[in-house]
Parts: C-alpha cells; structure tokens; sequence
C-alpha cells in the first residue's frame, strides 16, 4: 500500500487557517466527546499535527472558549 502523499509544510503562513481549523474540529470533538476529549482528536480531526493545538492554544479551557467565542 502506498504512503499517502505529505502536505508540504507552508510555514506561519499556515497559521490562521489552521487556527480556524482546530476552532471548528473542536467543535465537532467536543460535541461527540464531551469537553475531556483529547487535544489530539481535535488535531487529527483538524488535519493538523499533534503539536499544532499547543501553538494556538494554551490548555484545553482556551480551546472551548476560543469554539464560544465564535458563537457569540
């Protein structure tokens, strides 16, 4: 079975979309998991590695509020 092909590493420019992208993956992970769910089901979920949460956010709490904020 071939290896699936590497998205190529675009850098800080990369960061806001990826922000965006863990913000609506938790979401959906803590909707299905409740808020204990694990930062590395949101990063997958993302399509983000496991170390990119932890660069946009600090602890799971600014995650959740960072998913509030957006539905203020």
């Amino acid at each position: 079975m071939a290896a699936a092909p590497r998205r190529a590493n675009r850098g800080p420019k990369a960061a806001p979309g990826n922000r965006a992208a863990l913000i609506r993956a938790a979401r959906v992970v803590f909707a299905e998991n409740g808020f204990d769910a694990q930062l590395s089901s949101i990063a997958r979920t993302a399509g983000v590695g496991q170390g990119v949460p932890y660069r946009h956010f600090p602890n799971r709490e600014s995650i959740a509020l960072a998913v509030r904020g957006e539905h203020q």
